[in-house]
């Protein structure tokens, strides 16, 4: 009689590559549009796990985090302590909203001449995706509102960010900006502008009136929803008529909010409340 030992035989390793060429092909022939997030999970984690069964990671790991962008913005940290997810997963998962960012602001990188300040919101909306900290971002125009330079002028934890008026005045200098445009994001998703946003934009305002440069605008971004502050009747007197934008005509308003639809940068205006 065969002893219990001897009747337990190792269990054959599951073949999953069947499975993994039609999520492929699928993914090959109709695009992602249509994936489900743990399908798009699924695939995506077939370049770090090369064998295993990945549908149940990735089930599980948007159960731990809640959804698609809950995975990708955790830490590597964070990601490990999901069963089935290794170090180099985890890295892996957590550099694709960078990636992202690198790839938007690449389409939006054309410094050509802007026409209005809805065109100011295509280059900066990007730099604000996915980040869970507070940034400010300052564009240097040119005479012909061309943008010069970019700049990150600081980040911040998720409640504020340090203003640095030496260094904003530096930059311009070195740019040989003729104008300006500010830019800062509210990790919390409340656009409404705060007391220190008020003090900034008036300090920064005076900065440049000193060297005969002016602040155009300072843009709010929340999410997917951006305020530019000018056309809050508090801000106003801050800024300058170098040009304007088609969501500044209207005079009446006491502030407009502009919601960002798609990454093709199409916008609803309405009243801000």
């Amino acid at each position: 009689m065969a002893t219990e030992k001897q009747n337990k035989r190792p269990i054959p390793p599951v073949d999953h590559s069947g499975h993994r060429k039609r999520l492929k092909k699928r993914a090959e022939l109709e695009g992602l549009e249509h994936f489900e997030p743990h399908n798009l999970l699924e695939l995506l984690l077939f370049y770090t796990i090369p064998r295993a069964d990945t549908n149940d990671t990735g089930h599980r790991l948007l159960d731990e985090f809640g959804s698609f962008a809950g995975v990708l913005d955790a830490s590597p940290q964070a990601l490990m302590r999901v069963h089935g997810v290794g170090r180099e997963t985890a890295l892996f998962l957590s550099m694709l909203p960078a990636v992202f960012r690198m790839y938007v602001q690449s389409q939006t990188n054309d410094y050509r001449g802007l026409k209005n300040l809805d065109e100011a919101v295509d280059i900066l909306f990007p730099k604000f995706t996915g980040v869970d900290h507070e940034l400010l971002y300052m564009l240097c125009l040119d005479s012909g509102n061309r943008v010069k330079r970019c700049v990150l002028l600081a980040e911040g934890n998720q409640l504020k960010v340090e203003l640095d008026v030496r260094r904003i005045l530096t930059e311009v200098i070195i740019s040989n900006a003729s104008s300006v445009i500010l830019a800062h994001n509210h990790p919390s998703g409340d656009l409404k502008p705060s007391v220190g946003d008020h003090r900034a934009t008036k300090i920064v305002a005076d900065a440049l009136q000193t060297i005969d440069v002016p602040l155009v605008e300072h843009f709010v971004f929340a999410q997917n929803r951006f305020m530019p502050l000018s056309t809050d009747s508090r801000f106003s007197s801050s800024f300058g008529t170098a040009f304007r934008s088609t969501y500044r005509t209207d005079t009446s308003a006491d502030s407009w909010v502009g919601e960002i639809e798609s990454k093709k940068m199409t916008y609803k205006k309405q009243k801000g409340k």
